[in-house]
């Protein structure tokens, strides 16, 4: 997580889920541990960097965001542009080093890492230079981390001791985010894109053999943008039998009182940081 000196005075919080595929943001009463507002955007397309301050704007001006101040503002980044590096190999000095094999790095990028003590590991990932030094010009001094951090944090504290592995699968309208665990540790993670329901039961039973488990053995754990009436839910069910969906609601309400209608995987990424 990055940080940098706070010099807000209200007591409420503002958090901002940024992705390629839509924004989210909602805005929490610390002291009374409720959340006062949720809201949420979908765009039909992908949108590079620029686009996404455009949307960014809209989204504020729309939502009267600017008109209020805040005790603390937070931006969570869900993008593929990450890796997990075990602490015992971590060199901060040389973070350009994980990513440069599978993501093409501009020399203007701005490379950071989140510390994840729940695993002793990092995420190193970039941001959006453009939109950090927009939020930062206008709210002054905020924190920054990357959606799967979050999620590894939350979801090995779920985790418990046994043999058989099993996957989470945070289903995003695009993406879609793989994690293994067994007895407690996180065997792999990892951020898909897909368009078709069978571009998305690729990937996931490319992990499976990857790590040569059986599609009948792991207990898989849904959450995020599918539901058993949906399409990639039921050629999923054709190849693997022991599938749930996490209760999403409660972890949220750990941090803060809300509606478990409104409460999704976007709650969860903005609310347990």
């Amino acid at each position: 997580m990055t940080t940098t000196s706070n010099k807000y005075t209200t007591q409420i919080e503002l958090s901002i889920l940024v992705h390629q595929n839509g924004l989210s943001f909602c805005t929490l009463d610390k002291e009374k541990k409720e959340v006062t507002q949720l809201e949420h955007t979908s765009f039909k397309a992908q949108k590079n960097p620029i686009e996404l301050l455009d949307q960014i704007n809209f989204f504020f001006e729309k939502y009267s965001i600017e008109k209020y101040s805040y005790d603390k503002v937070n931006i969570v980044y869900a993008n593929d542009l990450y890796a997990i590096v075990p602490h015992e190999v971590f060199d901060e000095n040389h973070v350009a080093d994980y990513l440069k094999y599978s993501i093409k790095i501009l020399k203007t990028d701005f490379i950071v890492h989140d510390q994840l003590a729940s695993i002793n590991a990092h995420t190193v990932f970039i941001p959006l230079t453009n939109i950090n030094n927009y939020i930062f010009e206008r709210f002054g001094s905020f924190e920054y981390r990357h959606s799967t951090s979050i999620l590894i944090d939350n979801l090995s504290s779920l985790s418990r001791k046994t043999e058989q592995p099993y996957l989470y699968l945070h289903v995003m309208s695009t993406n879609v985010d793989v994690l293994f665990f067994k007895d407690q540790n996180l065997l792999l993670c990892n951020t898909f894109s897909y368009h078709t329901p069978e571009d998305f039961i690729y990937y996931v039973l490319f992990c499976f053999e990857q790590l040569k488990f059986d599609t009948n053995l792991v207990e898989t754990i849904l959450f995020g943008n599918i539901s058993k009436e949906s399409t990639t839910y039921n050629l999923l069910y054709k190849y693997i039998k022991h599938i749930s969906f996490l209760d999403v609601s409660k972890i949220v309400q750990q941090t803060a009182s809300i509606d478990k209608k409104e409460t999704d995987a976007s709650a969860l990424l903005l609310l347990s940081l």
